[in-house]
């Protein structure tokens, strides 16, 4: 049954012939434009910004263009100017990028800063030595200092101090500092304080004890230590999301009170690496690749949370809430110098009627105190990666248009 009324069907005649005569004089004015000097390569090609340099074949240029066109010449007469096309005629190549929102690094595959040739030939030299070179000897296990920097000066060439404030100098920079071997008994060199006992609130009773620097022949310990080149992970808000589902110890969430941070081994083997292959016995979180350490380091601590700083036009800015960072960071991660701390925590066993450290069960703890952000980049160690996915089928894969683009 035919449903079109006769006002219908007068109006798709008048449609068809207002069709063809804008073909009509589309043909016209196709004509009188061939007799005319064909524009150059240059002049014709519009020019474009070098990040869309898009390969697409001219006869994809949308069909609406030609139509506009064939209209506006019907109803005025004239020939309206030139369209542009909206892609050059030229089928040239791109490699496509597709950035998923908040994303920071593909899937499941680790990226790594490359550290410069002066780092990885000191990584080199500390290699060669092995782990157990820079080992503590029994003088350098169960030493006595303060949790925090303590010197038997007002300040050193490693730090300063004013109104109670501590601020570190470059000399305290790991990537300013040569470690020799433990035998050498030469100054830095890694010192472990005395095992005390801690009662945790949320777990077991354990002991623990700091790793700290040694430096100006003994006189000041380091407590805290700073290192360039170092990574925190991004995470994209579904991460976040997911990671609020997933509570730790004590209700604490990986993106609020943990972070995932790389710390370059160039720097901090001689601390790290006898510690992981001779020490600690849970190594569940640590990754060890070819130029850094990958592990999940607590948010400050329980008094103070880490502090993120970078650059703007009006000064240095300072956030405190991690949630916050990956806001600014838009999921990405960020690349610069860290102040964290290391400690290792035993299990107890019963000695003599005394509680000691069980060399079994011993795990190694680490806190970021602040980061100054140099830039951001997709680096990640792959297996807590900073990503967000990005779903489509193959439909949609094809609606985008990109079958003709030669990668």
């Amino acid at each position: 049954m035919n449903n079109f009324t006769s006002s219908d069907k007068d109006q798709d005649a008048t449609k068809k012939q207002r069709l063809a005569s804008a073909r009509a004089a589309k043909q016209a004015a196709d004509a009188e434009a061939g007799s005319g000097t064909t524009p150059s390569p240059d002049q014709s090609e519009p020019k474009m910004e070098p990040e869309v340099d898009l390969a697409v074949d001219a006869d994809l240029i949308p069909a609406t263009t030609v139509a506009v066109a064939s209209l506006q010449v019907a109803a005025t007469g004239s020939t309206p100017p030139a369209v542009q096309p909206l892609v050059p005629p030229v089928k040239k190549s791109i490699q496509f990028v597709i950035p998923a929102v908040n994303s920071s690094g593909p899937s499941n595959k680790r990226i790594e800063p490359i550290l410069p040739a002066s780092a990885i030939a000191k990584l080199t030299e500390y290699r060669s030595n092995g782990p157990t070179a820079y080992q503590c000897t029994e003088q350098n296990w169960a030493v006595r200092f303060g949790r925090f920097t303590s010197t038997t000066a007002g300040q050193s060439a490693f730090f300063t101090k004013e109104d109670g404030k501590l601020s570190y100098t470059a000399a305290a920079l790991l990537s300013n500092m040569a470690f020799s071997p433990t035998s050498a008994a030469q100054y830095p060199m890694m010192v472990i304080g005395i095992p005390s006992r801690a009662s945790v609130s949320d777990g077991p009773e354990s002991m623990y004890a700091d790793v700290a620097i040694q430096v100006e022949n003994g006189q000041t310990t380091l407590t805290q230590l700073t290192i360039p080149w170092v990574v925190l992970t991004g995470q994209s808000n579904q991460q976040r999301l997911a990671a609020g589902k997933n509570k730790g110890q004590g209700g604490r969430i990986n993106g609020v009170d943990y972070i995932r941070i790389g710390i370059p081994l160039a720097f901090a083997y001689p601390i790290l690496m006898p510690l992981i292959s001779g020490v600690v016995t849970n190594n569940d979180t640590t990754t060890v690749t070819d130029n850094y350490v990958w592990v999940t380091a607590g948010w400050g601590n329980k008094t103070r949370p880490a502090e993120f700083q970078f650059q703007t036009p009006t000064g240095t800015q300072t956030k405190t809430d991690q949630r916050a960072m990956h806001t600014s960071l838009e999921g990405k991660s960020s690349l610069g110098v860290a102040t964290l701390s290391i400690s290792l925590s035993w299990g107890q066993k019963v000695e003599n009627a005394t509680k000691v450290p069980d060399p079994l069960d011993c795990s190694m703890s680490v806190k970021l105190y602040s980061h100054k952000h140099l830039k951001m980049g997709d680096w990640c160690n792959g297996d807590n990666s900073a990503t967000a996915d990005l779903l489509l089928s193959e439909q949609e894969m094809d609606d985008l248009g990109m079958g003709e683009c030669q990668f």
